[in-house]
């Protein structure tokens, strides 16, 4: 396929990727809500025993899921040079150590788990609850760090929807455990647990399935050190980013938290509406870096870049008019979760500091995506780790403690993400990252 014609369809490969991978995303958000209402019928210990333990289970794996999915970048990079033996090795790679990072997971995680609870000190109930359903979660990484290695290969061959199967087939399984084990076993949050870890095994079983079925048998390889190596200077900076990300906004949340019950539930219903525009926006990320990535190993360094900022004005675009929706339809949106005057008008307020930053946010995410597939990830890591406490902690608990409230809060989100895109912007404008090798 010549340059021209793949630039002329860089849309069209961008959304046939992307569009599964949304759909994806909503089906892994559909777990987290299935187990909510299952839990709602049991009490308010349940729902936040599961809401939490969750929590706390993903953040103590999250390092190490971010570094197993940067296997895309891998495989993309060697699909788009046309070396089939450099996808298996690298495959091999991850596929080992992964499993050796699920088993420090599992041996560290448990007492991890125990000393996070005894620092927050819940109440003893709930604590109970959290404790039991959070480590049942722990003894699936291995499993979900292998799902991931699977469907990162898939995405760097360029096929996203053998990953959207997978994540619905994993919805439904998992909804069906969990109400037998919930209601028929009256296992509770026990119940909800385990339903999620027997479901996440068989997806994990599945993929492995289709993947040799596909592709043949995957081997697992004992890596060279210089291998091993290069697979944490790409992985573990993007793990370091995801973690100090999510970190910065839990503080964020609870500096929220402390203005009172109104601003935080206010705040959480305003960011789970910004998901739905968020949610397609890391779709469209990781379909953008998946293409820089294998457009590199094709040695067509300007379709490499016409890709990220094509993908930038599809993601700006499509932010554009959920900002538009957060500006003119607010009040239908926000009534769809309470019928509370006082927190439909707070609700209201946040989504209009949201509004703007929305486009800004599309840009950060995407391009952050494009930066990860040309291997720039080191210095997506240094930009996050401190612009999320530097330019979103710090701002939020500055303007909340000088009587600006919860719109003070997310001004702090405000000025962190229209930083971080204009950062972005900048790195990739520049073209620094076109000389980054693996």
């Amino acid at each position: 396929m010549t340059t021209a014609r793949r630039s002329s369809g860089l849309t069209s490969q961008l959304t046939q990727l992307a569009w599964p991978l949304m759909l994806s995303n909503l089906a892994y958000s559909m777990i987290g809500v299935t187990d909510t209402l299952f839990m709602g019928r049991l009490g308010q210990v349940e729902v936040g025993a599961v809401g939490l333990g969750w929590m706390y289970a993903f953040t103590i794996t999250l390092l190490f899921r971010s570094y197993t999915n940067s296997v895309t970048t891998f495989v993309a990079r060697a699909f788009g040079a046309g070396e089939p033996q450099e996808m298996r090795k690298w495959y091999g790679v991850y596929f080992t150590l992964s499993l050796f990072l699920a088993l420090l997971v599992m041996l560290l995680g448990q007492p991890l788990i125990q000393a996070i609870v005894n620092l927050s000190n819940p109440e003893p109930a709930l604590a109970k609850e959290l404790l039991t359903y959070a480590r049942i979660r722990l003894w699936e990484t291995p499993f979900a760090l292998l799902v991931i290695l699977n469907v990162g290969y898939f995405l760097g061959v360029g096929n996203s929807r053998i990953p959207l199967i997978l994540s619905w087939m994993t919805v439904i399984l998992n909804a069906i455990l969990a109400w037998v084990f919930i209601f028929q076993f009256g296992w509770g949050v026990a119940g909800a647990a385990w339903g999620a870890f027997i479901a996440v095994m068989v997806q994990c079983v599945v993929s492995f399935v289709v993947l040799f079925r596909q592709h043949g048998v995957m081997r697992p390889l004992w890596p060279h050190w210089k291998d091993a190596s290069r697979t944490f200077r790409l992985g573990l900076p993007m793990g370091l980013a995801d973690l100090s990300e999510v970190a910065g906004f839990s503080v964020f949340m609870t500096i929220i938290s402390r203005l009172g019950t109104l601003e935080l539930a206010a705040s959480q219903i305003a960011n789970q509406m910004a998901s739905f525009g968020f949610m397609p926006a890391f779709a469209l990320s990781a379909a953008t870096g998946s293409l820089v990535s294998r457009f590199i190993g094709e040695s067509s360094i300007t379709t490499a870049q016409r890709v990220g900022w094509r993908g930038t004005i599809i993601g700006g675009s499509f932010m554009t008019l959920v900002a538009i929706a957060f500006i003119t339809v607010p009040v239908p949106l926000v009534k769809l979760f309470t019928s509370d005057p006082a927190l439909i008008d707070l609700c209201v307020k946040i989504m209009r500091v949201m509004a703007l930053y929305q486009v800004v946010d599309g840009i950060a995410i995407i391009l952050g995506g494009a930066l990860s597939g040309a291997g720039d990830t080191r210095f997506r890591m240094l930009v996050t780790v401190l612009g999320s406490w530097s330019l979103l902690v710090l701002p939020a608990y500055l303007l909340t403690e000088n009587g600006y409230g919860v719109q003070g809060a997310w001004t702090g989100a405000l000025i962190y993400i229209t930083s971080i895109a204009l950062i972005y912007l900048w790195r990739f404008w520049s073209g620094r990252w076109k000389t980054k090798t693996l």
